[in-house]
């Protein structure tokens, strides 16, 4: 074997050994970039697993959320509803304590004419003024007649005349004065208010309500009701709807 062979086989020798490193060294890269691989398609499945369990928490939340939130609105419903219940209840109750109270003074005043009647009746015995002397004993008994006197003619009472209460001109919008002020529900009350020389005095609120609302109340009253005629005990109702 000469010399040129000796180098020829041992290039052949080393380019196939090259050739094999390389072949092992791509097979070992091969392997690890497939453990890899298959590594990060685990982690994708464990992932997608993660997010699909959150979606569905998610679903489920929602699901109560709207629930819940449809469930609170018929509650605040219903509240509201009682609100407005107990509203008229509280100005209907606001009436009638104030009508029971005019009627218990006038009967009490009834009371008080008919006791000073009584007194005056039980005093004559009903026939005017009884005059005489009257003597005990064996003393002659001198007396005068019994004088009745015509009782007095009562003097006309020029009982004052008494206007009803007016109502409000609708061609004024009570909207306007209201404009302005906020509300978060709906509010009902009634004022009972006198009429005297030309102004409206005594207003009473059948409930609390704030000095923003009096005014604007008390301003739509004076500018939507006709003050010529003095009128008392008046009452209005006012129902302001949200």
């Amino acid at each position: 074997m000469n010399k040129q062979n000796v180098i020829a086989y041992v290039l052949i020798l080393i380019t196939f050994s090259l050739s094999c490193f390389v072949i092992i060294s791509k097979e070992k890269e091969m392997d690890t970039m497939s453990r890899q691989m298959y590594k990060l398609k685990q982690e994708q499945t464990e992932v997608a697993n993660k997010i699909n369990v959150l979606f569905d928490n998610y679903s489920s939340i929602n699901n109560a959320l709207s629930f819940y939130e449809s469930d609170t609105d018929m509650n605040m419903a219903q509240i509201r509803e009682a609100l407005v219940v107990l509203d008229e209840l509280s100005a209907n109750d606001s009436m009638l304590m104030g009508r029971l109270e005019i009627i218990y003074d006038k009967q009490i005043a009834q009371g008080i004419e008919l006791s000073e009647v009584r007194e005056e009746y039980s005093a004559t015995g009903g026939f005017g003024v009884l005059t005489g002397e009257v003597a005990i004993g064996n003393t002659e008994v001198i007396a005068e007649p019994i004088e009745i006197l015509p009782e007095p003619e009562p003097e006309p009472i020029e009982e004052p005349v008494v206007f009803s209460c007016p109502s409000p001109d609708r061609s004024v919008d009570f909207g306007r004065y209201i404009s302005k002020i906020s509300f978060n529900r709906d509010v009902r009350f009634t004022i009972d208010f006198d009429i005297q020389d030309g102004q409206i005095t005594n207003q009473v609120f059948s409930k609390k309500i704030n000095t923003k609302l009096k005014k604007a109340v008390a301003k739509y009253l004076s500018d939507s009701l006709d003050t010529t005629n003095n009128a008392s005990s008046c009452s209005l109702p006012f129902a302001i709807e949200v």
